[in-house]
């Protein structure tokens, strides 16, 4: 009996043993779990930090981009106003739905920026574009309904639907100036290869000399 109790106590002892290793192991994967944790935490801490310091600076941008953007649509109408007058109404009504949509809460300001962008590269690329578009015109105190021909922004003219007359734009008189028949001919070409009609080729148009900077 006495050898049946060491037995029992021999266990209890083994099973005590091995339940406190076990618990020691716990406390250690515990530990280094929490070591982990702590880790983790100041790391997350950290892009906190930052991340609240990146939405600082994007409120600091928002705040300098706004007035940036309305300064440029307030030009980009100015230019527009003081530009040959060509597709001129068109042109004004792009502004206008610009200034609506920077004064929309809505529209996000990437999307306002993407936009007024777009609108200063098209008046950008018209400086490089032969191009034509039927419009009316006032010449001599009468409408009429005429082919335009603009050339960049060098110069802009017109010519009747039966290529009769023909003018260019006078920025210093800011009024169309009429020109000799003799330019009816060259004027039809240049709209037609304009309207890619004719093949490509150099063109030659009256040019006021007082309006072509050297």
């Amino acid at each position: 009996q006495s050898q049946q109790t060491v037995n029992k106590l021999d266990s209890e002892t083994e099973q005590l043993l091995r339940e406190y290793q076990r618990l020691m192991q716990q406390a250690d994967y515990q530990e280094a779990y929490n070591t982990e944790l702590e880790h983790r935490l100041k790391e997350q801490e950290h892009e906190l930090e930052q991340l609240q310091q990146q939405i600082a600076d994007v409120q600091i941008t928002r705040l300098h981009v706004m007035p940036l953007l309305r300064d440029m649509v307030d030009g980009l109408k100015q230019f527009v106003e003081l530009d040959l007058p060509f597709e001129q109404e068109a042109r004004l009504e792009s502004v206008k739905k610009l200034e609506t949509l920077l004064a929309s809460g809505t529209t996000p300001l990437a999307e306002k920026f993407r936009r007024v962008m777009e609108a200063w590269q098209a008046e950008s690329d018209y400086s490089y574009q032969l191009g034509t578009y039927r419009d009316t015109a006032t010449v001599n105190d009468k409408t009429v309904t005429v082919e335009f021909l603009r050339i960049g922004r060098t110069a802009l003219y017109f010519q009747t639907l039966d290529g009769e007359q023909s003018g260019y734009w006078n920025r210093s008189a800011k009024q169309w100036q009429i020109l000799d028949e003799g330019w009816n001919r060259p004027i039809r070409k240049g709209i037609r290869i304009a309207d890619k009609q004719l093949p490509p080729e150099l063109l030659t148009a009256p040019v006021d000399s007082r309006e072509v900077q050297p």
